[in-house]
């Protein structure tokens, strides 16, 4: 038997065979049925994981210009990857990477609705804290896939991983880094410093403390990260400010 999630995407899939209609900078873009952006209208949601989501577009759509270059950590079904490249006037300044394989294949499926294969290049990658191989869950292509601490089990794959400052050995360097991975952002920012110590580049990082311990990481040790580099943390949500801290949701620095 469906759930009522499948039967919503099936019904969307009939009234939509050619992706869900989205409009991001003035351009109507297409998604799969079933992994569209969250709608605009919700910008004033009283749910705040909603609302956050709306804010990260809007925040992109405002700053995100021609001749700007992302790194999409964590990219999941791509939406921010598309968008960037929706805007990018170049091929080589949108980087996507998703080590999640049922969720990059329907990123894949979405950039080809809107011809932009040839304009990003979507990496199997997972960013870490270092260069080798760590242990994945999947979770069935959802949201919530994430890197395993640990030797892992039969059912978590081996995924490749590198660091940020590996990837800035290789790659365009970006003026705008997404990072939303679960958890795992201290461990990814720990090896990033050749990139916070670049001012040009803006990092829009998801932050999830009730998964930080998971990882054995904390507040104290992001903040002092940014401290090394001379970052502080702003907000894309005005109901938000430093009181509240940590909390889930996105920051900027």
């Amino acid at each position: 038997m469906i759930n009522k999630h499948q039967a919503v995407g099936i019904v969307k899939s009939l009234i939509y065979p050619m992706g869900e209609p989205y409009t991001f900078a003035g351009k109507t873009l297409k998604f799969k049925a079933g992994s569209r952006p969250v709608r605009r209208k919700y910008v004033t949601s009283a749910n705040y994981i909603t609302r956050n989501d709306v804010l990260q577009i809007n925040y992109l759509e405002k700053n995100f210009g021609q001749q700007d270059i992302l790194w999409d950590i964590g990219s999941h079904y791509g939406h921010y990857t598309i968008f960037a490249a929706s805007v990018a006037s170049g091929t080589q300044q949108v980087f996507s990477f998703e080590p999640n394989a049922d969720a990059r294949k329907i990123q894949v499926a979405n950039l080809k609705l809107n011809n932009l294969q040839n304009k990003v290049s979507v990496l199997d990658i997972a960013v870490s804290n270092k260069d080798g191989y760590e242990h994945f869950s999947s979770k069935g292509g959802n949201a919530n896939a994430h890197l395993v601490k640990g030797n892992g089990e039969s059912r978590h794959k081996k995924v490749q991983c590198t660091s940020l400052n590996s990837l800035a050995n290789r790659l365009p360097l970006p003026t705008f880094v997404k990072i939303d991975t679960e958890g795992a952002e201290i461990d990814i920012l720990s090896t990033a410093g050749r990139l916070l110590e670049d001012k040009k580049v803006t990092f829009i990082c998801e932050l999830h403390p009730f998964a930080w311990k998971y990882f054995n990481t904390n507040f104290d040790q992001l903040l002092s990260i940014l401290n090394r580099y001379n970052r502080i943390i702003s907000f894309i949500d005005p109901d938000r400010s430093t009181k509240d801290l940590p909390f889930y949701g996105t920051v900027l620095f």
